[in-house]
């Protein structure tokens, strides 16, 4: 879901409710083509982005999306400027590629070697054991991320050992590691000296935002420019660079659906409702420009589906009582960022 706020002040108290515009909310791993997000701020600016544009007019070139993105630790907003790039005209180019499938091997073998310290190695069958015996010495050697063809069969065979599995449900699914089960039924594609990342892997790597961060696109022939804030613990980080959210377009604030069981390290407090006190922090804050729009966009709902169905809300929002429903869990969560901005 994507909620449209214009401040009417800049008070830190609102005299009266937002307009809330609701869109669709983003899939973690699917194309952002088909997402509201660049239409709406366009609309917003009276301009009109869409494939069949054949240019954009000069006077709409001067009013180009500035947007600037803002979040918590992991709530997706680099795998929002991936899919961006997946819209641009530019895309990912070889050395991208590259990088991203460097960084793709050495998760995946960091991640089996936090696996491995876990496992009860009793429990493992000889040939598990002589796997991660392989895995291991390859630690201490310089080639550890020399991800080949016998690598990666060692790891696809590893994945694929019960006890192992058991391990990776039991105690490192979610978080950090919610991709990783990913890569591993992959592994063997990832082991091929002249396999190609495709976008797909490409939105499943995990790269955290640095503190700031400016990105152009081109999309349906127009510029757009997208301002990162990462890694924000309060409502000031995000108006330290308070220059960008005077000449923005809009503010986009990305919120992850499926943080409602994720703990905050170190002070253990839920992710989904620091999220939201995020959220209103920023909403409040008097250095805010009135004029621009704020979008609130829900990310990570296919996740968030996958999760319902074995989790249970109320273990961690006790005012739920909307069983595993997929609508009154999403309303919820809804009503959790916006309800009492909406009655101020």
């Amino acid at each position: 879901m994507g909620s449209k706020i214009s401040r009417p002040n800049q008070s830190p108290t609102m005299t009266h409710s937002p307009r809330i515009v609701r869109t669709s909310p983003l899939q973690e791993h699917a194309p952002l083509s088909s997402s509201p997000l660049i239409p709406r701020l366009n609309q917003q600016q009276g301009l009109s982005l869409s494939p069949s544009s054949p240019r954009t007019p000069r006077s709409a070139r001067r009013q180009n999306p500035k947007l600037v993105l803002f979040g918590t630790k992991s709530s997706g907003k680099s795998t929002i400027l991936k899919q961006l790039s997946i819209l641009s005209s530019s895309g990912f180019g070889e050395k991208e590629k590259a990088h991203y499938k460097k960084l793709i091997e050495e998760f995946m073998m960091n991640t089996l070697q936090l696996l491995i310290s876990k496992v009860d190695r009793d429990n493992l069958c000889d040939e598990s054991l002589e796997l991660v015996e392989m895995i291991e010495q390859m630690s201490t050697e310089e080639d550890f991320f020399s991800f080949d063809s016998d690598v990666a069969s060692g790891v696809s065979q590893l994945w694929n050992d019960r006890i192992i599995k058991e391990v990776f449900y039991r105690e490192m699914k979610g978080g950090s590691y919610s991709n990783a089960e990913y890569f591993f039924n992959n592994a063997l594609d990832f082991g091929n000296w002249n396999y190609e990342v495709n976008e797909q892997d490409i939105l499943y790597v995990k790269n955290p935002s640095e503190s700031i961060k400016r990105s152009d696109f081109e999309i349906y022939r127009s510029e757009v420019e997208v301002i990162t804030i990462g890694q924000m613990k309060s409502g000031r980080d995000a108006f330290s660079p308070v220059n960008y959210l005077h000449s923005a377009t809009g503010l986009v604030f990305v919120a992850s659906l499926s943080d409602f069981d994720q703990v905050s390290k170190p002070n253990q407090t839920n992710k989904m409702s620091r999220s939201a006190s995020l959220f209103k922090s920023i909403l409040t804050n008097k250095l805010l420009p009135s004029t621009v729009p704020i979008i609130l966009l829900f990310n990570k709902m296919d996740l968030f589906k996958q999760k319902l169905k074995t989790v249970n809300l109320q273990h961690f929002f006790p005012l739920y009582q909307g069983g595993n429903s997929r609508r009154k869990a999403y309303k919820f969560i809804t009503d959790l960022y916006l309800s009492d901005l909406l009655q101020m």
